[in-house]
């Protein structure tokens, strides 16, 4: 379990750092948010993207932004969200419950 939790922190961070090594162009200001992919929040976590999908379709995973009205409009998910999800996720023992 220990070994699962700190897998996934190290997933984390390399992410950050992907995200950091991209070109400043990449990125339209500094105050704009940093959106990922349903397939790039999966990676963070070590999860597939049908995870992740399932957690938005049933609640209970990070908040995400719909970008049109369609079904098939893209869905984002705000970076600094996804890590604040992350890290309410955190138990201290299986028997607390959020």
């Amino acid at each position: 379990m220990k070994y699962d939790k700190l897998k996934r922190a190290q997933s984390v961070s390399q992410t950050f750092a992907s995200i950091d090594a991209q070109p400043a162009h990449s990125l339209t200001s500094a105050s704009s948010p940093v959106l990922l992919t349903q397939e790039q929040v999966a990676q963070m976590f070590g999860v597939s993207a049908k995870w992740v999908e399932r957690k938005r379709s049933e609640g209970g995973g990070p908040a995400y932004v719909k970008l049109g009205t369609g079904l098939r409009a893209p869905v984002r998910y705000n970076l600094q969200t996804v890590v604040a999800w992350f890290e309410s996720q955190e138990r201290s023992n299986t028997s607390e419950q959020h």
